[in-house]
């Protein structure tokens, strides 16, 4: 992040060992260290929220994409089926067929056999 070299480094220790003094320069330090601790901490903190805060973000777009694909497709499903009962009323609407006598349903009381015996001598 910083690009600081080993000769900026020790100026800085120099310029602190004199304003500071050489007792309280480790304390100095020691305090400079946990600041740059907590500032780390709390940039770290922030990307945390900002990365969350972009996840919920994207999570409720496909949400909302997700409620309109499902929205149109009970669309359709209604439709369709609107369209099946319209069919079903209709042809319940039709009348009944009418069904010709089988073979075996003739008028002449189940003497169907001997007529067919007679056309055959």
């Amino acid at each position: 992040m910083f690009s600081i070299s080993f000769g900026e480094i020790l100026l800085i220790a120099t310029v602190g060992l004199v304003v500071i003094g050489p007792k309280r320069l480790p304390q100095a330090a020691r305090f400079a260290g946990h600041l740059a601790g907590r500032l780390q901490r709390q940039i770290q903190s922030v990307k945390a929220d900002i990365n969350r805060e972009m996840a919920a973000a994207d999570l409720k777009s496909i949400q909302r994409e997700y409620k309109d694909a499902a929205s149109g497709a009970q669309d359709i499903y209604n439709s369709a089926a609107g369209g099946v009962k319209e069919a079903a009323r209709e042809v319940s609407s039709f009348p009944p067929p009418h069904t010709a006598p089988s073979a075996n349903e003739s008028d002449n009381g189940g003497g169907g056999d001997a007529v067919g015996k007679s056309a055959k001598d």
